[in-house]
């Protein structure tokens, strides 16, 4: 890996490759209301898994819906957290619908394997790269979506990603 993280291969800013979102910020609630869907939405990261809550209620159009749904690739990063915690992430592969709402979506272009710039990130935040980069506030450290874009990432050609994780072993990451 430190190969990869060195300069010999082309290192781009995070945002140049992927898509950095923030979640839907309508209010939800624990209880129903007429005209309101009822979602689930992510409680925890813990390790490569997901908690999950809900039925949780929102007043949503079908459009902002669809919108703000997870999709199958999507890396889910913790931006706003403990210190320790700082750049959790994982890979959204449930079949199940949920919505996007208080962690950074991260999706990657046509030319980057999520399972490659998932492990690249959790490299990141083993080597403390976003405490570098964090402000923080009472005990919650917290990385601005533009600070994140500016992140520099590897940018290999997606054969050698995929190279790369089978050699780790990590295609099932």
């Amino acid at each position: 890996m430190n190969k990869i993280l060195s300069h010999e291969f082309n290192q781009v800013e995070l945002g140049e490759i992927a898509r950095v979102a923030t979640g839907c910020t309508y209010p939800l609630s624990d209880y129903a209301r007429e005209d309101w869907r009822a979602v689930v939405t992510i409680n925890k990261i813990i390790g490569p898994d997901l908690d999950l809550l809900g039925p949780r209620y929102i007043r949503i159009s079908e459009r902002e819906y669809v919108r703000h749904m997870f999709k199958p690739a999507d890396i889910i990063f913790n931006h706003k957290t403990s210190a320790g915690k700082l750049g959790s992430s994982a890979l959204f592969n449930l079949q199940q619908p949920v919505l996007h709402t208080k962690y950074l979506r991260i999706q990657p272009g046509s030319d980057i394997d999520s399972r490659f710039l998932l492990f690249v990130l959790k490299r990141y935040k083993s080597m403390g790269k976003f405490l570098e980069c964090a402000s923080f506030r009472q005990n919650l450290a917290s990385v601005a979506l533009t600070d994140l874009k500016k992140i520099k990432v590897p940018y290999l050609p997606l054969d050698m990603q995929l190279e790369y994780l089978q050699e780790q072993a990590l295609l099932s990451v």
